[in-house]
């Protein structure tokens, strides 16, 4: 019996030492075919790169003085722009001249064609206040007073600040003074018209102001 153990042990270690042997065996024919193909690689490396050394590519480009192109422009192609200059200019030339004969210049007609349209409008301005006269020019302003601010109420005072005077307290004290100097209502719609051409002279808060500054300027 311990014969047969012994013998099974030795078939044992010679299975494994034969298998040791075949790993080895193994191992050693991958890295043998890996240098193989390593070389071949190289030596295929080797040939493309003598081949490209034998029969190099020439890309050199011999161009003689004849063959460079001219890209400069001739004389006789250059575009003659004193013609198109003087069709653009000729006509104030002719223009000018035209005027000059009539007795009249170019800065003349529009200057009086100005002021006879400056003029124009004063007219209208005259007729259109004297056709339809505002609210406040035909209601009654209540008793006279010597100074304007004693006609307008505290609330009404920020109320004309914050809308006819941009929020500005000093223009309103200014514009107060200035109405304080004058004889008529006139003088103060026209100066008005001048200082203040935003407002609208028909709404509420205008006939409000307006009314008190009739109590000054009856």
């Amino acid at each position: 019996m311990e014969k047969n153990i012994e013998q099974i042990l030795s078939e044992i270690k010679n299975k494994l030492a034969e298998l040791e042997a075949a790993l080895e065996a193994e191992s050693a024919a991958r890295a043998a075919a890996e240098a193989a193909a390593a070389e071949a690689e190289a030596k295929a490396a080797a040939e493309r790169a003598a081949a490209i050394a034998a029969d190099p590519i020439d890309i050199d480009i011999d161009l003689s003085a004849s063959e460079i192109p001219d890209v400069t422009t001739p004389a006789s192609e250059i575009p003659d722009v004193s013609t198109s200059v003087s069709e653009t200019v000729a006509p104030s030339f002719t223009e000018t001249r035209e005027n000059a004969l009539s007795g009249a210049t170019v800065s003349d007609a529009p200057q009086e064609a100005k002021s006879i349209n400056d003029a124009t409008q004063a007219v209208k301005s005259v007729n259109d206040r004297s056709a339809t006269p505002h609210a406040w020019r035909t209601g009654l302003p209540g008793s006279p007073v010597r100074n304007i601010l004693s006609a307008i109420s505290l609330n009404d005072r920020v109320l004309f600040i914050n809308t006819l005077f941009q929020e500005d307290p000093a223009l309103f004290q200014s514009t107060i003074a200035q109405f304080n100097e004058m004889q008529t209502l006139d003088e103060a719609e026209a100066y008005i018209e001048t200082h203040f051409p935003g407002w609208n002279l028909d709404s509420d808060i205008a006939f409000r102001f307006m009314m008190a500054v009739r109590r000054k300027l009856q």
